[in-house]
């Protein structure tokens, strides 16, 4: 037996707001990274809660690997397992620039701040080190 891995195309989600108090020039781009186990949403509301952000932009990516949590049937997310790691932290980087990228056409943001919770946390330090 051979254990091999192939490159494939799948669609990540990711929540946009643009600056709930337009400022002057472009806005700040908060990108945020939620932890193990916890759906995009929540990640959303802790960002956008964030004392002096009303003038950014903000977008949460949510991870790649999605499940379900408990039998609440509710759809939470991971950024990784120790399996295939490598390749999913370029998967995850790809994604991540091409989450930014389109917000910043969309939105024509300005400097990039990248914040996670928990295993979000390494995502954003990883997507920050990545970023142009």
């Amino acid at each position: 037996m051979t254990e091999r891995s192939i490159a494939t195309t799948i669609h990540g989600r990711y929540l946009v707001a643009p600056p709930a108090t337009p400022g002057t020039g472009p806005p700040p781009l908060l990108v945020g990274f939620h932890g193990y186990s916890e759906p995009v949403a929540l990640q959303f509301e802790r960002q956008r809660a964030l004392p002096g952000t009303s003038e950014w932009a903000h977008v949460a990516v949510q991870g790649l690997h999605r499940f379900y949590r408990g039998r609440d049937e509710q759809v939470v997310a991971s950024w990784m397992t120790r399996q295939d790691r490598e390749d999913a932290i370029a998967d995850n980087l790809r994604y991540v620039g091409a989450v930014v990228a389109e917000v910043r056409g969309e939105l024509g943001v300005g400097p990039l701040v990248f914040a996670g919770f928990s295993q979000g946390a390494a995502m954003a330090f990883r997507a920050a080190a990545a970023a142009p």
